[in-house]
């Protein structure tokens, strides 16, 4: 998981995290993860928020058919379609 440059809504962003999960590449920027539309990086959909506004997301890790999401305040698990903290 490297951090690379990519295009949101015709704004460049820095991504911290970039994980695969269910055959879709997603990347991170602060508290948000972006599915990749197309899973060559250069078209990405809405935003998904995980966890507080204030935190970054620190890493990804998909395991057991979820997205693990760590941050600073816990653990997140995204399913494809809901995001809990455990």
């Amino acid at each position: 998981m490297t951090a690379g440059f990519v295009l949101l809504g015709g704004v460049g962003a820095a991504c911290k995290c970039f994980g695969w999960f269910e055959e879709t590449l997603y990347c991170t920027i602060a508290n948000n993860i972006y599915p990749a539309t197309n899973n060559d990086g250069s078209a990405w959909g809405a935003a998904i928020p995980i966890g507080y506004d204030g935190t970054a997301i620190t890493d990804l890790y998909a395991s057991n058919g979820l997205l693990f999401i760590a941050k600073p305040e816990g653990l997140f698990t995204y399913d494809g379609t809901n995001v809990y903290m455990i």
